[in-house]
């Protein structure tokens, strides 16, 4: 193969990994919002930062439902009878802190204006049965002592150091979320690999040797790119998480289910009338492995995310568009 062949066959196997991550990105978008997992691992990792228990004791149960956090509840029209876990997905710093104080000093309008008469109520409040949480407090009320300017409001300062304590844990909390949902897509893909059969190994063999399928591949892929290529290259610059990524992607997705009939037949999906005609003829060992491989493989890709894709293809297509057009019909 030619240079600008090898470039089609990688735009090519760009564009089908970049739909198959963009499904797989819906299903798991979907199965997090049904089993709420964004909102039980931010309360378990309150409960964490409170020295309570996985499902929570006193004071988490008391910081989750306070109306203050209830107010950030968004229940959805669609929710499963067996699904029963409801919470915020997110909590700010300072809606955190006001909450927790307003639970320990009972909202009582009677806040202590220094951080002395406050290191004495968090002493004999028995609300926080936890000595690690209550050394956590008196340390961070000793620490606004300390950083408090004169003229400052010393309780307000004593709050402050409550939200940039939450917000670093949360932080450390976040990463180890990420890692887990890393895991999660990495099984959802593999899964999506196998249900619509999108083996690498074959893929490959079937856009070299194609140069119908992969020109029919390409100008899709173009199109897609040049027509979101700005746009959406800015949304992702600016996201913050991951969903708002997969967000930034909703023109490519539009754009990709109104062009879809305009390609050739992917080399994925199943024969149903002969599903082992394809790949396993002959049905021997070292082909079953094969194909694997290529499930793997392809498991591995779609794993890597949508955005992911979108850059990397965006960079072939400009490399494609800065030479001669390629002859695909080789």
């Amino acid at each position: 193969m030619n240079f600008s062949v090898i470039l089609d066959v990688v735009i090519s196997f760009s564009f089908i990994y970049l739909v198959l991550s963009l499904v797989a990105s819906e299903i798991q978008e979907l199965i997090t919002t049904v089993l709420q997992w964004r909102s039980r691992h931010l309360k378990y990792s309150i409960a964490k930062l409170f020295d309570e228990n996985n499902n929570g004791t006193e004071l988490t149960e008391k910081l989750w439902e306070s109306s203050l956090i209830k107010s950030l509840y968004q229940t959805g029209k669609f929710k499963p009878k067996p699904v029963k876990f409801e919470g915020p997905s997110y909590i700010d710093g300072k809606l955190f802190s006001e909450a927790l104080l307003c639970i320990i000093f009972d909202c009582d309008d009677n806040f202590p204006e220094t951080i002395d008469r406050a290191i004495e109520r968090i002493k004999d409040t028995p609300l926080i049965k936890s000595e690690n949480l209550k050394t956590n407090l008196l340390s961070l009320g000793k620490l606004a002592k300390v950083k408090v300017e004169a003229g400052q409001n010393e309780f307000r300062q004593f709050q402050h150091e409550i939200e940039n304590w939450f917000d670093n844990s949360m932080a450390r909390a976040s990463g180890a979320y990420k890692r887990n949902a890393k895991g999660v897509a990495l099984i959802i893909a593999f899964v999506l690999a196998i249900v619509v059969n999108a083996d690498t190994v074959y893929i490959l063999n079937s856009l070299s040797k194609n140069g119908t399928l992969r020109q029919s591949i390409n100008q899709v892929a173009e199109n897609v790119i040049l027509s979101n290529s700005e746009a959406v290259s800015s949304c992702l610059a600016t996201a913050e998480s991951d969903a708002n990524q997969n967000q930034c992607l909703n023109p490519i997705k539009n754009q990709i289910d109104t062009t879809f009939n305009d390609l050739s037949p992917l080399p994925i999906g199943w024969d149903l009338s002969n599903p082992w005609n394809r790949q396993f003829n002959p049905l021997t060992p070292k082909a079953i492995f094969k194909v694997f491989i290529g499930w793997g493989v392809s498991a591995v890709a779609i794993s890597m995310g949508a955005p992911f894709w979108f850059e990397f293809l965006n960079k072939f297509v400009n490399i494609r568009n800065t030479g001669k057009k390629p002859n695909n019909s080789q």
